[in-house]
């Protein structure tokens, strides 16, 4: 997978481009996959790919809308279907 990847990025003409200019591209990435603990249990989900490969070839831009939105730590939020509704539930009860 790596070696597909990597020479996929350096068959890009942007690519090449970017990087004659030592410029990376941006991409967005969920901040958890890069090992920031902003998961709903304070931890992290640090994926090697994205932390050991992509950094290589790509400007790394963290992002966690949930983080922004809910915080973290914090209870575990569910959508649960019944019957006719949809509700949300968390680890504390039904909201």
């Amino acid at each position: 997978m790596y070696k597909f990847i990597k020479n996929l990025f350096h068959q890009c003409i942007m690519y090449k481009i970017l990087t004659l200019l030592g410029i990376k591209m941006k991409i967005g990435i969920s901040s958890c996959l890069i090992g920031n603990l902003c998961r709903y249990d304070g931890a992290h989900s640090k994926d090697a790919f994205v932390f050991n490969v992509l950094q290589k070839y790509f400007e790394i831009v963290p992002y966690c809308p949930e983080h922004m939105i809910f915080g973290s730590p914090r209870e575990t939020i569910r959508l649960v279907r019944n019957a006719e509704d949809v509700k949300v539930t968390t680890s504390k009860g039904q909201k």
